[in-house]
């Protein structure tokens, strides 16, 4: 697919003046910055004095070209969808400031991952759990949400998007204003008493926690409180896996952000929109198994956030 409409370039002297090279709607940044700037380290003050630089500019455009050309794809993409999803992962929440868990500087680097969120280990003893999980998500008033959370809740409240599909647990998406979101690993949203079953609000269970307690209790029997997300020897929740399935299976446009997609069987739901000649794009930092297969592919999540977000800001644009 050819874009309809170009994204504009400045004039190529401000593209190559130190202090901005942007493209007409964004700042250039991300893998393509750091191409730009690999580039202009190897061009001498001199030869840019002396306009010996036709080469350079030439790779410039050609970089801020192809950049362009994909994200305008993705724009018209949006634009003619009949039934887009969006799918999530850690990558839209470490733009809040939320670490990841698998990357170098993951939660998993802080504490054991086989500990943490492994049932049989939190039934023994919670307080590993608590005591752990008090900064990242007990702690989660603190972060806001993202750009990219924005531009989501954005494209539902447009039409422009079905719903949002998530691996994540800290409700970023409904506090950005997201309605339909399917939180495939559960979510601490609701807590639930191993003992009697009844359930607990995210604030409750804040309260009890703030008050120096190590495990939260419940009231009525006073067994431990356990969040409603998944844990390794738990099965999904049957009831937000099936209706993400089926978005995936009526989707004409499954847009993938910020996960690496290695993380079954939440990672099998592109294969559903694919089968049922649906079309796949990517916007997320790393390789996926899913590249060859995807028709767009794009690394930087910030720029997708400013350049979708300032095509649909405004209702005339839509």
């Amino acid at each position: 697919m050819m874009p309809t409409q170009m994204l504009e370039f400045h004039s190529l002297r401000s593209v190559l003046s130190p202090s901005a090279f942007s493209l007409n709607r964004f700042s250039l940044g991300g893998p393509m910055g750091r191409r730009w700037h690999k580039l202009k380290n190897r061009m001498s003050a001199t030869d840019l004095k002396e306009n010996k630089w036709s080469a350079f500019s030439c790779s410039l455009c050609s970089i801020a070209a192809k950049y362009a050309c994909v994200m305008q794809q993705l724009i018209d993409l949006l634009r003619t969808s009949q039934r887009a999803v969006i799918f999530t992962g850690a990558g839209v929440s470490t733009l809040s400031g939320i670490p990841d868990f698998r990357g170098p500087n993951g939660l998993y680097k802080q504490f054991d991952a086989d500990k943490i969120f492994d049932i049989d280990y939190f039934r023994r003893d919670p307080a590993y759990f608590y005591n752990h999980a008090r900064d990242f998500i007990y702690g989660l008033e603190r972060y806001q949400p993202s750009a990219v959370h924005t531009v989501c809740a954005r494209l539902e409240q447009l039409g422009r998007v079905r719903g949002v599909i998530t691996q994540n647990i800290d409700m970023l998406h409904q506090r950005a204003g997201s309605r339909v979101v399917h939180e495939l690993h559960g979510s601490p949203a609701i807590h639930h008493c191993l003992g009697c079953a009844r359930s607990y609000t995210f604030a409750e269970t804040c309260q009890q926690l703030a008050s120096s307690t190590d495990v939260p209790r419940c009231g009525t029997c006073g067994d431990v409180l356990k969040p409603d997300i998944t844990f390794f020897g738990e099965m999904l929740p049957e009831a937000p896996f099936l209706a993400a399935s089926q978005l995936a299976r009526e989707a004409d446009l499954m847009l993938v952000l910020g996960t690496s997609l290695v993380v079954h069987p939440a990672a099998s739901l592109p294969q559903l929109t694919l089968r049922n000649s649906g079309t796949l794009a990517i916007v997320t930092a790393g390789p996926t198994p899913y590249d060859d297969q995807a028709a767009l592919r794009f690394e930087d999540l910030s720029t997708f956030a400013t350049a979708v977000g300032s095509t649909f800001e405004n209702p005339a644009s839509d």
